[in-house]
């Protein structure tokens, strides 16, 4: 058995693009044909260890090869002359493919016996299969070798006349019946491209993106050979769907491609690294970030800032709120890589609490059910839970007859946040002693966890449900040095300040604990004014936009008063009131936090599997600085098959989403091809 990997990896050296075909025929042995064509080494090298005597197929995408069954022809001596100036190879039937490189203007299609009888050209979308290859018992064989893909020669005057002369002719009819078939169908490397014209032209009259969807789903149906798979065409109708009605004209290029336009919107655009500024709060929460930072090994201002809003929010719990009666729980989830030093901020809080005899309030560590949430919030109404691996958690909430214990915990959770001003009652059973009540309950949920079992466990069912919306989620950036200060007792300001809120009572007497009346901490006008610009922007952004992006926006108003609650308690805590400078703080970390979470959604909330391989790539390519190359975005997605990983590059490079190309300085040999993400 001859094994014809390393002719395969030399045509990649030359830089043309290969894929395996059957042994001893022509038919492709990989799914998607010369769609799979490549010049990565690893991936051929895994074709040609499965199958070590597949024939070598060659994509002819910028190729002009003029495939020759008809020994008489050429009768003219010039043109024979200029066929035999490119790359010429004999075939098993004794015919013989001409190879050249397509001019820049002059695209090559895929014709039979169009320039004369027996005589076929290969070019966009097209292949051939090439020496050793052997068909029938007999081999390929190059009678002109093949140069390298950068010095083979342009197609000559006469060839290009011959060519242009198929391409400006109309194909002879066979019969109407059959040429208006031929004509209504969308061949394999077309079917894109000519799907997202039918969609642009539908868009041009007006029509949303549930009727283009459903048009092109029966298009696909009908006229697609092969069909395209339904992610790819929701892909395709969602791509025309955002251009203006009156834009589509710019949007479709000549040929029916669809990437030279410019999407009116291209999804929500990433705010960046969490803001500095924002990490500077006055009084209380402030000192607890500086005692945090000065003895943390891995010093996270981020991760400080997030522990010392879960402690106030405790310590206040049931004790304040606003004009609206916002109160100062929160969910505080911190996001960040293993080894950062997550557990520090808790390891704080805890000693904080135990030094100003406030250890009551911490809550239990691990979550097993809904039912010790209860039990926690009966022993103290107001309560801190610090939890790990919070993304665990929630990546079984999912599914309440697979995970009833993880599904009645996140319910639980969501209905508590809620339920701060008012007396929750948790589940009902037949014994009525079991029944569980309680007046004003305040739970800080101050969690942490890995960025990939976080976002991975992103859906649309827990944004909608408004459960994600309500979190404060904080990002730590890349991990700091380390720096070897022992942790020290926290100052007595620090101390005494917990203690204080500690034994505070806004109203003595003995139904205080039982149904307390928290203080009402008053906003200035000016905070007032911050507020209402704020709602109305909010107003304006839930007229736009997906279910998920209004759910999200839906809740920056109610977290921006939570946060502007906590920044006053934390500046002053006998003489609170909502500053200005309260209210911009909020309102610029919630419309930061709503920004972020829309941008995440876009880069992990998945439609399905072929959206989440899609989503998987431009977060390789985003984390890569906005460029991989192939060989290195091909050993991260290694879990993927051929075929996966290559649908999905396809169809983020045909929806204008991923660039191709060649990295520079890339010399004559294999060029190294490169994926950017399009600006």
């Amino acid at each position: 058995m001859t094994n014809l990997q390393p002719a395969a990896l030399r045509y990649a050296e030359l830089g043309y693009r290969v894929f395996p075909c059957q042994p001893g025929g022509k038919a492709p042995a990989c799914v998607r044909g010369c769609l799979e064509a490549t010049t990565d080494e690893e991936q051929i090298c895994q074709w040609w260890e499965r199958q070590p005597d597949a024939n070598i197929g060659l994509a002819t995408d910028g190729l002009a090869v003029i495939d020759v069954d008809d020994a008489t022809w050429p009768a003219d001596a010039a043109l024979a002359g200029e066929l035999a100036r490119g790359a010429v190879a004999t075939t098993p039937r004794a015919g013989r493919h001409c190879v050249f490189k397509q001019r820049p203007d002059k695209p090559v299609r895929n014709t039979a016996s169009r320039i004369a009888k027996g005589v076929d050209s290969r070019g966009n979308g097209g292949y051939i299969v090439v020496a050793p290859s052997v068909v029938n018992g007999k081999a390929y064989r190059w009678a002109i070798e093949l140069p390298p893909l950068a010095e083979l020669p342009e197609t000559p005057p006469l060839v290009q006349a011959e060519l242009d002369r198929v391409a400006n002719e109309a194909p002879a009819a066979v019969s109407h019946q059959a040429s208006a078939h031929q004509a209504e169908c969308f061949p394999e490397g077309e079917r894109n491209s000519r799907l997202f014209a039918v969609c642009c032209s539908l868009r041009r009259t007006g029509l949303t993106h549930d009727e283009i969807l459903a048009a092109a789903l029966k298009i696909n149906q009908l006229r697609c050979r092969p069909p395209m798979e339904a992610a790819e065409v929701e892909t395709i109708a969602g791509s025309a769907a955002r251009y203006e009605p009156d834009a589509i004209a710019s949007a479709v290029a000549v040929g029916g491609d669809y990437d030279d336009g410019e999407p009116v919107t291209s999804g929500p655009a990433d705010p960046g690294p969490f803001p500095p500024h924002l990490l500077k709060v006055p009084g209380f929460i402030g000192e607890v970030m500086a005692h945090n930072l000065a003895c943390a090994i891995r010093p996270q201002p981020v991760m400080a800032l997030a522990g010392a809003l879960s402690l106030l929010g405790t310590l206040t719990g049931r004790k304040i709120r606003d004009d609206l009666n916002s109160r100062t729980n929160g969910y505080f989830v911190v996001v960040a890589d293993s080894g950062a030093g997550k557990d520090f901020s808790r390891k704080i809080n805890r000693q904080i609490l135990y030094a100003a005899g406030l250890d009551g309030f911490e809550g239990p560590e691990e979550l097993t059910s809904d039912a010790a949430i209860i039990a926690a919030l009966e022993k103290s109404p107001a309560c801190l839970i610090q939890y790990d691996e919070f993304g665990r958690l929630l990546a079984g909430s999912g599914d309440a007859r697979r995970n009833p214990m993880t599904y009645g915990i996140i319910s639980t959770l969501l209905k508590l946040h809620s339920s701060a001003d008012v007396v929750f009652k948790a589940k009902g059973y037949a014994d009525a002693s079991k029944n569980k009540v309680i007046d004003q309950p305040h739970l800080v949920l101050h969690a942490s966890t890995v960025p990939g079992s976080f976002y991975g466990s992103l859906t649309a069912e827990n944004i909608l449900d408004g459960f994600l919306p309500r979190l404060f989620i904080f990002e730590a950036p890349e991990m700091p040095a380390r720096q070897f200060q022992p942790l020290v007792d926290a100052p007595a300001s620090i101390i005494e300040a917990a203690q204080w809120w500690g034994r505070y009572e806004p109203i003595k007497g003995n139904m205080a604990s039982i149904h307390p009346q928290p203080r009402i901490v008053t906003a200035t006008p000016e905070a007032k004014a911050i507020f209402l610009e704020l709602a109305a922007r909010v107003d304006g952004e839930m007229q736009t936009g997906s279910q998920e992006a209004r759910a999200i926006w839906a809740r920056v108003e109610e977290r921006a008063a939570r946060l502007a609650l906590l920044y006053a308690a934390s500046e002053d805590r006998e003489n609170s009131l909502i500053s200005s400078d309260a209210a911009k703080w909020g309102t610029e970390l919630a419309v930061y936090q709503c920004q972020r979470l829309l941008y995440l959604a876009t880069l992990w909330l998945s439609e399905g599997a072929f959206d989440a391989r899609q989503k998987r790539v431009l977060r390789l390519v985003e984390q890569a600085g906005g460029e991989i190359s192939r060989r290195d975005l091909t050993k991260q997605l290694h879990f993927l098959t051929v075929r996966e990983r290559a649908e999905a590059i396809d169809n983020l490079k045909a929806t204008g989403r991923l660039i191709e190309e060649t990295a520079k300085g890339s010399g004559a040999g294999r060029p190294a091809v490169v994926y950017r993400l399009a600006s």
